[in-house]
């Protein structure tokens, strides 16, 4: 059972509400949302009036296709729905500033506020497209990088330009201007590069993971 604005709901009873704020205020009609989720409106219907439970395996699949965090249906009250905003991720770096190529996401203004706590203007998110970093990003996790923040200091993280690639590091300063790249997933023996810092353009500092949105 829970407590929602002093009145007690049950779980399937709870995801219905959520459910229903989400699509009052993100969604033109119950038909457009249902398209999203990808599902027949007059099954989203049922789900909105009660007339139909909605089960774990359809909240897992509602919050999956409105890219909404596992169990927020369950475990988000009005004012956490209220409070979320569309921030624009890109999954490719050379995408960015062409807003064709965006792709939005919703998160709360509270974990906006805490992404983007730098005070820099110049922060962009970003799709990892790899797994050679997932001890700290994953594949298909977010990150975000301030552009602002181009000097490399030791055991950085840096989104780096090499032979028009864009690509992740850690970097470990090996000599003067020479740095090793490392990667942080353990598992995968690969030779570890060194480059000289002219070799590379660094796009800027991966200053934080979006891990639960």
């Amino acid at each position: 059972m829970i407590i929602m604005d002093e009145t007690i709901y049950s779980i399937s009873e709870t995801r219905r509400v959520n459910l229903r704020k989400i699509v009052e205020k993100y969604f033109n009609s119950v038909k457009e949302c249902a398209e999203k989720i990808g599902i027949k409106s007059n099954n989203l219907s049922a789900l909105l009036t009660g007339n139909r439970e909605i089960s774990n395996t359809m909240s897992l699949r509602i919050e999956t296709a409105l890219q909404l965090p596992e169990g927020s249906l369950t475990e988000m009250l009005q004012k956490d729905i209220d409070c979320l905003i569309d921030v624009s991720y890109y999954e490719n770096i050379s995408y960015v500033n062409d807003t064709s190529k965006e792709s939005k996401i919703k998160i709360s203004k509270k974990m906006a506020d805490l992404m983007f706590n730098s005070g820099s203007d110049d922060i962009i998110i970003l799709k990892m497209h790899d797994d050679l970093m997932s001890e700290t990003i994953k594949k298909n996790e977010l990150y975000l990088v301030d552009r602002n923040q181009t000097t490399i200091t030791e055991g950085g993280i840096y989104l780096y330009e090499f032979l028009d690639a864009y690509i992740v590091r850690r970097f470990q300063m090996v000599g003067k201007d020479t740095f090793k790249l490392n990667y942080d997933n353990l598992s995968i023996k690969l030779n570890v590069p060194t480059l000289h810092i002219s070799n590379i353009t660094i796009i800027g500092k991966v200053i934080s993971v979006i891990k639960e949105l």
